[in-house]
């Protein structure tokens, strides 16, 4: 039991460092990956067996958009305007062919097990 609780506060403690940096470079970006990738192992492998292909910057929204995080807590984390997030994501779900109305992450989640 005691293992489980260390296990959840190691999560804790990675996504409260998430939502915290600052993706400026391509180095912060790695670093970022890495962690959410300990919190979310199958969520970038599964977008990729699937067939969907996204630059580094569609990237980082989705992952972003995974934390739930709002719009200018993106935009403060990537270093870019509100409006730049919503043009992102309006270009985005035109990619996906996802409605304005449905969450983006939604509409992965439904086309993979994650």
């Amino acid at each position: 039991m005691q293992t489980q609780n260390k296990k959840n506060m190691d999560i804790v403690a990675i996504l409260s460092d998430l939502v915290s940096v600052k993706i400026l470079t391509p180095q912060d970006w790695s670093l970022f990956k890495e962690k959410f990738s300990l919190v979310y192992p199958s969520f970038f492998p599964l977008i990729l067996t699937k067939g969907y292909y996204f630059t580094n910057s569609e990237e980082r929204l989705l992952a972003l958009e995974k934390l739930n995080l709002t719009t200018t807590h993106i935009a403060n984390i990537l270093g870019i305007s509100p409006e730049s997030v919503h043009t992102a994501r309006y270009r985005l779900r035109k990619k996906l062919n996802v409605s304005c109305n449905k969450c983006i992450i939604g509409f992965l989640e439904g086309q993979m097990e994650m």
